[in-house]
């Protein structure tokens, strides 16, 4: 796995990244970047990052291939990206409400930063707010090109969903789950999709990947338990519903990820 870390020193500020083996906890590359200023530091992680993929074997041509930089990627802003990510841990909550407004600071600093208007979109779709989903995704799409592969896949299948699309939706899930099979977010959206067109045996298929693939995922109980109600299996939604409320994982409200 990865880690990192971003430290002052004096008025500079000093990004450290470290492979690390799971297994063993033992570092296996390090690389670490000075800056002059807090608005270097992505440019600096972009650095390090470039570094320490050559330091673990990926060639060269390979780095320069596979490098697009960070703030063309995401955003050039860290204050932006300071917003998504507590934006994004509620969201990961199932706290939609508690999620945008931090969404929407993203998107006020930085307006070109894709991601976090797909998902401010997706999080407003959640609380209802069909209108202002539908523009912010529409708003996501329109700036795609500045996101990674997985990224866009979000953003396309979100959109297409939101307008209606449900087949070019559900093709856009279905790529990414066959480009990426160890991600749950297309398995959980596949199985709203599902579920809302009344193809439960699909839906339940879904969530029980999804479910597999990550047997912690919030998203993953509610599909799962919704799929066994829908078929009027009963008898296995009610020792899963009681396995979430112990884990305290569930809410009613149906969302996407």
């Amino acid at each position: 796995m990865m880690t990192g870390s971003i430290a002052g020193l004096g008025s500079h500020y000093v990004v450290q990244l470290k492979a690390i083996n799971s297994q063993t906890g033992d570092a296996i590359a390090t690389e670490q970047v000075e800056v002059e200023s807090k608005e270097q530091v992505l440019k600096g992680m972009d650095r390090a990052a470039t570094q320490i993929r050559q330091k673990l074997g990926e060639s060269l041509t390979s780095v320069k291939q596979f490098a697009t930089p960070l703030e063309q990627a995401t955003t050039s802003s860290l204050e932006a990206l300071k917003a998504y990510s507590a934006g994004h841990a509620n969201h990961a909550k199932l706290a939609d409400h508690a999620a945008i407004p931090f969404l929407k600071k993203a998107v006020e600093i930085d307006p070109n930063f894709a991601l976090a208007w797909a998902e401010m979109g997706v999080a407003q779709g959640n609380e209802g707010m069909s209108k202002a989903s539908e523009e912010s995704l529409k708003k996501a799409v329109d700036l795609q090109e500045r996101a990674s592969d997985v990224e866009r896949f979000y953003i396309n299948g979100h959109y297409f969903s939101t307008i209606g699309d449900i087949d070019k939706s559900v093709e856009v899930y279905e790529q990414w789950r066959k480009a990426y099979p160890r991600d749950s977010i297309p398995l959980n959206n596949l199985a709203l999709i599902y579920g809302s067109i009344g193809q439960f045996d699909k839906e339940l298929a879904s969530a029980l990947a999804e479910m597999r693939v990550d047997s912690n995922s919030i998203f993953s109980y509610q599909d799962v338990a919704d799929s066994y109600f829908n078929l009027n299996r009963l008898d296995e939604a009610k020792p899963l519903l009681n396995r979430a409320l112990q884990n305290r994982v569930m809410r009613q409200a149906h969302t996407a990820s």
